[in-house]
């Protein structure tokens, strides 16, 4: 415990002084936070014809090494006239919300307008993200690269 000592002094009419003095306790109370890392990540979906999709089984692990389960957040930061999600070189874009990240089935979709989505809980120690990609039928052909972004925080 921290102790601060007070001390206060006035004169009196003959010139002596006479002092006072407290004291205020403190404390304080330690704890831990989640300590969450991306151990491995594996982005790469391959060909995927129109109309079909893929599954990236794990996509990314995670590496917990904390005193609290985290929570996971996901976002795509890569857009193209406010739509987010994987984009072309021609700027065509597979909105995010045929992106699907998480731990369980079903798993949850990314947001098209780039707000975090919660896609998971993190114990502590290793665990996995698997995502799938789900392309439209009328989704033109092309290269499409875009990057997600996980943000962790402590599990309420």
């Amino acid at each position: 415990m921290l102790a601060f000592l007070l001390l206060a002094g006035s004169a009196g009419a003959q010139g002596s002084a006479s002092a006072t003095s407290g004291n205020v306790g403190y404390s304080a109370n330690v704890t831990c936070s989640q300590n969450t890392v991306i151990d491995f990540a594996n982005g790469n979906f391959g060909t995927i014809l129109q109309g079909g999709s893929a599954v990236l089984m794990p996509s990314v692990v995670l590496n917990n090494t904390g005193c609290n389960p985290a929570k996971v957040e996901a976002r795509f930061d890569t857009s193209y006239n406010s739509l987010f999600g994987l984009i072309s070189g021609n700027n065509d874009v597979i909105d995010a919300m045929n992106f699907y990240l998480g731990t369980t089935d079903p798993l949850p979709f990314l947001d098209g307008t780039g707000i975090d989505v919660p896609v998971a809980t993190a114990p502590l120690g290793f665990s996995m993200l698997n995502a799938t990609l789900s392309v439209p039928s009328t989704q033109t052909p092309g290269n499409y690269a875009g990057n997600v972004i996980l943000t962790f925080s402590d599990a309420v």
